[in-house]
């Protein structure tokens, strides 16, 4: 693994001028400003401790362990140059699964791109019914649940089959064979790969696999993703959102696929970085999850004003590029039910006026109610 000082160096090799600026500001955030999250670190290892895998739990032990010794994360560009996203150097807290960073990182707000992948090669591959579904603010777990018959199940079934299902939308997206979605990948004997069928068997969904890459919306996704292969392999190259050129073969073209597709998702999230030159620092983004961040408010008082600024600007950065997604976010709550139900008035309040699209996700809020009840 590379040193602290040999990740900082490699920012100079960053070809993307978006990606340069990304890692320049987060290595340069002070480390006192991460300091405080010591003292989450009861929540975080019980958090951990609620953890079904023991091979799990001892990961993210041995990670929460190396973060509170070192809590500053330092971002370093992809070690072979294929991406132009950013990673974290080491053991670190991006590495954290997403309860065990809430838990850790209670008094930021994270953001993220809304089916941002699916949004991205809706755009790119010009998948229109795709496109139409999610410039409806439609929500593809939502219709997943409906689709697969979940609907009146608990959020405990629904949590797992979101995980599983959001594993292979990105191997749609990314060129993962139907076969391997379906049946996953066993090498000399030793399973790598359980499957779809298998995953969704676990919760009661029967050929969950096959039904899975049967879905109108996802065959159309396979379907757009051959003619773009085609298309690209055929021209010898392809544009990325920053407009350079890759040269395209049959050896790189899964690689250069991904590439084009996360330049998007880099320019999108970039508009977040942007807007730090007008904040009076009154703000910082203290974190980066390639198509989210993690904020913190030092502003207390101006936070609202921030969060529904932040989500237009994206809101309308997106639209710019015809990319039918939306920032979105979610509030690390410390206190319990009263913030938890002004959350979802003030979701209400929005739908109604029209105001604008940012919100609270209402499956967050009770996941946090969750975790908050785990803690009194």
């Amino acid at each position: 693994e590379a040193t602290i000082d040999e990740c900082l160096s490699a920012v100079d090799i960053l070809e993307s001028p978006a990606s340069m600026y990304m890692a320049s500001y987060l290595n340069s955030l002070p480390t006192n400003s991460f300091t405080k999250l010591v003292d989450n670190s009861d929540e975080a290892f019980k958090a951990i401790s609620n953890i079904e895998s023991p091979i799990v739990r001892d990961q993210q032990s041995r990670i929460l362990n190396a973060v509170l010794e070192s809590p500053k994360p330092i971002y370093r560009p992809s070690k072979n140059g294929n991406t132009d996203r950013l990673f974290g150097c080491g053991a670190n807290l991006t590495n954290l699964k997403k309860e065990v960073r809430l838990a850790l990182t209670k008094d930021w707000v994270e953001f993220d791109l809304q089916s941002s992948q699916l949004a991205i090669v809706a755009k790119i591959w010009d998948i229109k019914p795709l496109h139409d579904f999610l410039s409806g603010e439609k929500s593809i777990w939502s219709e997943m649940f409906s689709y697969f018959g979940i609907d009146s199940a608990s959020d405990e079934v629904k949590k797992a089959v979101k995980k599983a299902l959001k594993e292979r939308v990105y191997g749609v997206v990314y060129g993962e064979s139907k076969d391997r979605i379906i049946d996953g990948k066993v090498v000399n004997g030793k399973v790598e790969d359980e499957g779809l069928t298998v995953e969704l068997a676990k919760v009661g969904i029967t050929e969950g696999g096959v039904k899975f890459v049967n879905h109108p919306l996802i065959k159309e996704v396979l379907k757009a993703r051959q003619i773009y292969m085609r298309t690209i392999l055929k021209a010898g190259q392809v544009e990325d959102a920053y407009g350079v050129t890759h040269e395209v073969n049959k050896d790189n073209i899964l690689s250069i696929m991904s590439r084009v597709a996360q330049s998007y998702e880099q320019i999108l999230i970039y508009g977040v970085f942007e807007m730090t030159n007008e904040n009076n620092g009154e703000w910082s983004i203290q974190l980066l999850q390639h198509d989210g961040v993690s904020i913190k408010f030092h502003n207390t008082s101006r936070k609202d004003y921030w969060i529904k600024k932040i989500c237009e600007y994206i809101d309308n950065v997106a639209l710019g590029w015809d990319i039918p997604t939306k920032l979105i976010y979610e509030e690390n709550k410390v206190e319990i039910e009263k913030e938890i139900i002004e959350v979802v008035e003030y979701k209400k309040e929005v739908n109604e006026f029209g105001e604008f699209s940012c919100q609270p996700l209402k499956t967050e809020c009770r996941y946090q109610a969750s975790l908050l009840t785990h803690r009194s």
